[in-house]
């Protein structure tokens, strides 16, 4: 509307409302037409036009790339560096079915629950990139399982948004979004199981024999979170087994299809073991018992003269048969005071050991000899001459 009045320029009348695309011109009436243009101001800029002529009415048509982005046009004619008049339009969106919907859908991962949840934001716009005007109706569906929702959105500052919260059991949710019937790309987004809660574990081993050389398997039933889902592969999981004299072994596994194993060497020698398994900072196992007997039933000490050599002959495991290699063999010698000389440490082979006593640094007499194989312990006497 012409806000300026002038008795030279008169504005033909027009309406100031028009839809993008929308073929715009505004005519005015003139006796002279020299030097008239006008000027168009919008969100984008401004431009200067010029008009065509017709006997006294000047005609002034607004270029697509104005007339196709909403919102208000302001415009001013100007004759000799003078505003004689000026006004505004407004362009709405169209209102065509010819509509395209940008959708986002955030995070793409989710955890069960009913606490954790993604948002699905949508923006419309007609065909020529404009936002839809607020109050147009939307609608955000997504799938779970067998249950397909829709939720109607009203559009408000440009976009339309739905929280979408995760159910209680783990798997993929579908979103899309639908507007003036035309629909948006598919989303997905997963749920996955929440923190763990409190399992068991179990064991299997062939024997309870302290060998140092079987395995023992222990595992997890299926590990799950409070609402019964099976936790995600690849939750690590961390058995920690403490013997008899407080040390602690670890070892750590990863779930498959919600359980987890771990493996451990029987000890050397007779030991009793607690053992429980963490997924760290959720969950915790019971705590289960067990205990190894001694292995080595028995073994031959002799004490070489001419090579001053203590040696352990014949070990014998728990059926008679020779001992595996690496059965740890531990000596201490004690002189005639009854002090400690020597404390000294080897491994098995070929179910036999030898520690050589050095005649430089052992002075001619009596020594004890205490001896310990995996557990089993022996004394012997003997004289260095």
């Amino acid at each position: 509307t012409a806000i300026l009045n002038s008795s030279e320029i008169s504005a033909i009348p027009h309406k100031s409302n028009f839809y993008a695309d929308e073929k715009i011109e505004l005519k005015f009436k003139t006796v002279d037409s020299t030097g008239i243009k006008m000027i168009l101001e919008n969100a984008y800029g401004a431009i200067a036009l010029k008009p065509s002529i017709q006997n006294s009415t000047i005609t002034f048509t607004v270029p697509d790339f104005i007339s196709r982005k909403t919102g208000l046009c302001h415009w001013s004619l100007i004759s000799d560096d003078e505003k004689k008049l000026e006004g505004s339009l407004k362009i709405s969106p169209t209102e065509t079915e010819a509509v395209s919907i940008e959708s986002y859908l955030g995070p793409r991962s989710i955890t069960a629950g009913k606490r954790d949840y993604a948002m699905h934001v949508i923006a419309p716009t007609d065909e020529f990139d404009n936002p839809l005007p607020e109050g147009t109706t939307l609608s955000s569906i997504y799938q779970f399982g067998d249950n397909i929702n829709s939720t109607p959105i009203t559009l408000k500052n440009l976009i339309g948004w739905q929280n979408i919260y995760a159910p209680l059991k783990s798997g993929r949710i579908l979103v899309m979004a639908t507007c003036r019937e035309r629909t948006s790309k598919e989303f997905t987004t997963v749920v996955y199981p929440a923190n763990a809660v409190d399992f068991n574990i179990s064991f299997e081993r062939n024997h309870d024999y302290a060998d140092g050389n079987q395995v023992i398997l222990f595992s997890t039933n299926n590990i799950k979170d409070e609402f019964g889902n099976i936790v995600s592969d690849g939750t690590l999981v961390s058995f920690v087994a403490t013997n008899s004299e407080g040390i602690q072994l670890k070892a750590v596994g990863t779930t498959l299809n919600g359980i987890a194993k771990a493996r451990f060497l029987h000890p050397f020698k007779p030991d009793n073991w607690e053992v429980k398994a963490y997924v760290t900072g959720t969950a915790e196992s019971s705590v289960i018992r067990l205990s190894f007997r001694v292995a080595i039933k028995d073994y031959q000490t002799n004490f070489n003269k001419e090579t001053s050599a203590v040696e352990v002959l014949e070990i014998k495991s728990f059926m008679e048969q020779t001992a595996p290699d690496g059965i740890p063999i531990e000596i201490k010698v004690f002189d005639a005071k009854n002090s400690l000389v020597l404390q000294d440490r080897t491994t098995s082979r070929l179910g036999q050991g030898i520690f050589k006593l050095s005649r430089e640094y052992f002075e001619l007499g009596n020594y004890s000899i205490e001896i310990n194989v995996a557990g089993l312990s022996k004394k012997m006497t003997i004289t260095i001459p």
